[in-house]
């Protein structure tokens, strides 16, 4: 917030490992700074590892209201720069950007007496920070182990009602999260209706005995929130949620995904059985979509109807 309210500062970087809660903290930050009127807008764009220029042109342009009226790239990045630059207070979040970009580009005019934009990008990439010349880095690391902890017993509900030796083997659980806070969440959700040590006690040595193939880009010390992530779908108590859930999973990163194209697919493709109209389909996609998000399985995506999968 301080580096957001200094005048020499254009550019902030947010970064840290995948799951560790940069898009989170973001979020939050740009809804704080506009309620506090540090900004008049804040525009958020998940940029992810294509960066395509016209996609974050055409995002960008829609928090705007903007209609281009020219159909190239050049074009498009010469209406917007001159829009933003006689805006005042703009914050754009880019992120999840995996590779350099640049705002002259796009059409994004850093701030200047007053006008233009700030940007606050989130990366799992240091050297991103670094290319796109951040005057302020802020590392997001893991929880330590009593957040970590914290957190874990709110999510699966483990009051104080509940008995010593099911804390012990419950916390075992939790470490194996490795203080990734979307890992956490996930699997203690999932976890949530386990009642006996004995559950416990076969989460955990099913999570210590977990493999996973080999999965580009990402670290060794990033998998366990696959891991956890995997677990937490195999605990989903109806196949039809499953089934919902790996329709989504078809859809690339960080999509926005329409949930009537998802009733459509669901109910052309059978996907839970012959039903006698759309709508009972449909009934079961939004049943599915609420249990899926109540799970921290998928994320909704801004104020729409759409829901975003995955961590």
């Amino acid at each position: 917030m301080e580096a957001l309210k200094d005048g020499k500062v254009n550019m902030i970087g947010v970064w840290g490992m995948g799951g560790v809660g940069k898009t989170t903290l973001v979020k939050e930050v740009g809804k704080k700074t506009k309620e506090l009127g540090c900004f008049r807008k804040v525009i958020e764009v998940v940029v992810s590892q294509k960066s395509i220029i016209e996609n974050i042109q055409y995002k960008i342009a829609d928090f705007l209201d903007l209609e281009f009226k020219k159909k190239t790239k050049e074009g498009r990045a010469e209406e917007l720069w001159l829009r933003l630059k006689n805006e005042e207070k703009v914050l754009i979040i880019l992120d999840d950007m995996w590779n350099e970009v640049h705002l002259k580009d796009i059409g994004i005019p850093l701030n200047e007496n007053g006008k233009g934009c700030k940007i606050i990008l989130t990366t799992r990439l240091l050297k991103v920070c670094e290319s796109m010349e951040c005057q302020v880095f802020v590392p997001i690391d893991v929880l330590d182990d009593d957040e970590a902890w914290t957190l874990f017993r709110m999510k699966a509900n483990l009051n104080e009602r509940v008995s010593r030796d099911i804390l012990e083997e419950a916390e075992k659980v939790a470490k194996e999260c490795k203080g990734l806070p979307v890992a956490i969440v996930t699997l203690a959700t999932a976890l949530e209706s386990t009642k006996t040590r004995k559950g416990w006690e076969v989460a955990r040595k099913k999570l210590e005995s977990s493999r996973l193939v080999e999965i580009g880009n990402i670290g060794e010390e990033e998998k366990n929130a696959y891991l956890c992530i995997k677990m937490s779908y195999e605990h989903l108590k109806k196949e039809t949620n499953q089934k919902c859930f790996l329709l989504c999973a078809l859809y690339p990163e960080d999509h926005s995904i329409n949930v009537e194209d998802l009733v459509r697919y669901a109910w052309c493709l059978e996907l839970f059985g012959k039903a006698d109209s759309i709508e009972e389909v449909r009934i079961q996609v939004l049943g599915a979509i609420d249990y899926l998000k109540d799970s921290s399985l998928l994320l909704k995506d801004g104020d729409g109807d759409g829901a975003r999968y995955g961590p």
